[in-house]
Order: C-alpha cells, then sequence, then structure tokens
C-alpha cells in the first residue's frame, strides 16, 4: 500500500502520513475533525484521524479561503455590535462592471438579410463596438425602498461619443447618472464624487443612519485618498477579500450575471426587429438604461445581502460561506490587525489599516466611554458539510445579554446610544 501526504482542507498537513484515500469531515465539540477512512483487505475498515488542528493548517497558508473569509465576517461582526451597537446602518455594495455597445449573440440566433434574400449565421458586429465603451458602478442595498433611489453611475470615454449619445446619456431615467469628463474607468479622482453623491442621496433619504461601504480591494478603491475622503465622509468602509468577490460580494455573486444576461436579450431582441440585425446609432444607451433598471434597480436583494452575510446578525446563508466558515468559529469580537488586513488586501502597506478603519475607530472610541458593548449576537456556529444544518447565530439583544451575564460590566442598550454627531467642513456644510 502506498501512502502519500494526504491534504487537509485547504493545506497540505505535513505531520503525518496516511493512504491515498479521501478524507471525510465529523463534528467533534463545536468544531471540525479529519478522518481518513480506509477499507484494508485483512482488517477491513478503519478511520484514521489526522492529528493536526484543521485551523492551524488553515493558518499554515496566509492567503487561504477559510482565514479571508473568516476575517472579513469577524470585521462585520465587530463593526455592528463593538461599533455601532445596535444602531441603525446602511449596507451598501459597489462594484464596476463594463458596458457594451454590442453584446456578441449566443450561437443559434440569425438574421435574414432583406437586401441580399439571404440568412445571415450572426449579426453584423463591429469589433470596436464589443469593446467596453463604458462602465457602470453598480450599487445595491438590503432596503428596496432605499434601492430605487440608489444612484447607479455611468462612466464613458466622451471622446468616443457622437451628440446623439450625448444627449441619450443626459436623459437617462433616474437614478442612473452619466458621469461626464471620464475616460469611461473608475479612478480615484472620479470616485470621490461618487461617494459624496452617494452619500447625500443615503442622508437625504435615511437621516440619522450610518453608511457601510462593502467594496473589493480594486488599486481605485483602496487609494489612501479615496480611503480618507470616505473617513471624511463618515463611510465605515469594508474591504472584500482580494480573490473572494465571487463567494462574499453580492454584487459578483447575484447581480452582475443577470445584468449582463438582460442586456443581451434585450440588443437580442432589438437586432431583430431592425434591418440586418443592426442596431440603430444610440440605442444601446436606451437599452443599458432599461436593462439596468431592471436588473439592478427595481429589485429586492435582501436575499442576497444576508446570503453573503451583509445583514444585522453578520450570519451568512450561503452553505459555501457556511462550509469554510465552520473551523474558524467563533470569531473574536475585535478589528483586524495588520496582518490580517494585508491577508485580506494580499499585500502589506503602512499605515493602511488605519486609513481603512479610520472613522470606524473614531466612533469607536467615542462610544467607549459608554461602557463595553453588550454581547449581542455573534456567529457560533455553522452548518457542517455533509450534516444537517444548525443554528448560524444567536439573535440576543445586546442590553439582555449582557445583563443577563453573572459577571462584567452591564450592557447598553441600543437606544440609549445617541446617534453620531455628522462632521462639518470649516465652512460648516456637512460631508
Amino acid at each position: 500500500m502506498n501512502s502519500i501526504f494526504r491534504v487537509c482542507p485547504g493545506q497540505l498537513c505535513k505531520q503525518q502520513r496516511v493512504p491515498d484515500v479521501d478524507p471525510i469531515w465529523v463534528p467533534n465539540v463545536g468544531t471540525w475533525s479529519i478522518i481518513f477512512k480506509y477499507t484494508d483487505p485483512i482488517f477491513g475498515t478503519q478511520n484514521l484521524p489526522c492529528i493536526c488542528d484543521p485551523l492551524s493548517c488553515y493558518s499554515l497558508d496566509p492567503g487561504h479561503t477559510p482565514v479571508q473569509v473568516s476575517v472579513f465576517l469577524q470585521w462585520l461582526q465587530w463593526l455592528y455590535l463593538a461599533v455601532l451597537r445596535g444602531a441603525d446602518a446602511v449596507i451598501v455594495n459597489i462594484d464596476e462592471t463594463p458596458l457594451t455597445k454590442g453584446m456578441v449573440p449566443r450561437s443559434g440566433y440569425n438574421w435574414f438579410h432583406r437586401h441580399r434574400q439571404k440568412t445571415q449565421a450572426r449579426a453584423p458586429i463591429a469589433s470596436r463596438e464589443t469593446r467596453s465603451h463604458a462602465t457602470l458602478l453598480a450599487c445595491v442595498t438590503a432596503d428596496p425602498d432605499l434601492q430605487r433611489c440608489l444612484p447607479q453611475f455611468v462612466l464613458t470615454k466622451d471622446k468616443s461619443l457622437s451628440g446623439l449619445e450625448k444627449d441619450r446619456l443626459i436623459a437617462l431615467p433616474a437614478p442612473l447618472t452619466w458621469v461626464q469628463g471620464t475616460a469611461g474607468w473608475v479612478t480615484q479622482h472620479n470616485l470621490k464624487g461618487m461617494l459624496t453623491t452617494l452619500r447625500r442621496c443615503i442622508r437625504n433619504r435615511c437621516p440619522g443612519k450610518q453608511l457601510i461601504l462593502v467594496m473589493d480591494c480594486a488599486a481605485q478603491h483602496t487609494n489612501y485618498n479615496v480611503l480618507a475622503h470616505a473617513s471624511r465622509l463618515n463611510l465605515h468602509v469594508v474591504l472584500v477579500p482580494s480573490g473572494m468577490t465571487w463567494l462574499l460580494q453580492p454584487l459578483d455573486s447575484h447581480v452582475f450575471s443577470g445584468l449582463k444576461r438582460t442586456l443581451a436579450q434585450r440588443q437580442t431582441r432589438a437586432r431583430g426587429i431592425h434591418n440586418n440585425g443592426e442596431l440603430p446609432a444610440g440605442m444601446w444607451v436606451d437599452i443599458a438604461g432599461a436593462g439596468v433598471m431592471e436588473a439592478v434597480v427595481n429589485k429586492d436583494w435582501r436575499r442576497a445581502m444576508a446570503d453573503n452575510g451583509l445583514g444585522p446578525m453578520c450570519s451568512p446563508g450561503r452553505a459555501g460561506i457556511q462550509d469554510v466558515l465552520g473551523c474558524c468559529l467563533p470569531l473574536p469580537l475585535m478589528p483586524p490587525t495588520e496582518e490580517q488586513m494585508a491577508t485580506l488586501v494580499g499585500s502589506a502597506r503602512d499605515g493602511f489599516r488605519n486609513s481603512v478603519l479610520r472613522a470606524s475607530l473614531r466612533l469607536a472610541g467615542a462610544r467607549a466611554a459608554l461602557g463595553p458593548p453588550g454581547v449581542g449576537a455573534r456567529i457560533v456556529a455553522a452548518r457542517l458539510p455533509g450534516f444537517a444544518a444548525v443554528a448560524a447565530g444567536e439573535a440576543v439583544p445586546p442590553g439582555a445579554a449582557a445583563s443577563s451575564s453573572g459577571g462584567g460590566h452591564p450592557g447598553v442598550a441600543a437606544a440609549a446610544v445617541p446617534p453620531w454627531a455628522p462632521r462639518r467642513t470649516r465652512s460648516g456644510a456637512e460631508y
């Protein structure tokens, strides 16, 4: 019988040689254990345990999935329980996606050429039309009423636009907003203006609520100037781990696929009713506007946000997230450290942690005088692969949880926490 190094979940276990068989998972006192089921021809079926700790196996690789997922949800949990302490908050996820003038249709769609009296295998789409001439900065939140008013920013390469296209971009239905004077890309310069517009919209609709901004680790998002501007706007920034947007970011996991499918279907129908399968000039703007309204603005994203853990319980509903999170429970009630922040972003940067957490640490310091936070709702268990699902969180009122404990300081009820006063500029205007 040949023995090789078997792979523990996520990392090569160098502490024990086990037979070349598949590992299985078993629950073990609130955590996970790994055993290897092997059938010997003489001794029968044997269970060979892995003697290493699953969490230590994960920790060997700082960029591995469970570590990034646990740090991301630990960040959200600390923000809700230790900083906001039950205060009302709005979570907004923002991200970019390209908008193309001509999306290549699926195979099986033919167009009848009226002048040549024959069928073409595909629509005549020039290669320049398939390139991205515009970018959509999409914003989604769990509140359906706020979602219909949340701005959706469209950035274009203005030099390549015709007068007709510019007129149609100006006439886009609200809340779509055309950002003029750009090259079609989101940069640190135009992102600050869009964050200000987003903050103003939410402040008008939800006065007194804190804003949690969830975005990925793209260079324009993690620029020091952008983070400093977000701090001045009192935005609590939470970064999705690098390479994990497909799992943790609602826009990538739930929104953009439906948006691209809607845009492709609308373009295909529009080509079918015009001569030779060609779109008239400027129609791509109308199709993009109607597609964003249908697939982003007028939809309810509460389920998407809750599935990815972006809710007051910070408890992910997706089985894929629960599977990789189980070995890291319970999560500590603390902000991410410098090492954990480097794990999320993928590189270590001087002063980066303080730049990201500046608004949250400022509010946490102001509320530290109110006493330690209550226990609240903490993630204590998650579903195990192959077993029945268990409770992923326990809802406990912050004040009641701390007051019912035997020792320590009494918790502070959420209603007793005054709303954080907005900061003002030298001229007196609010950020």
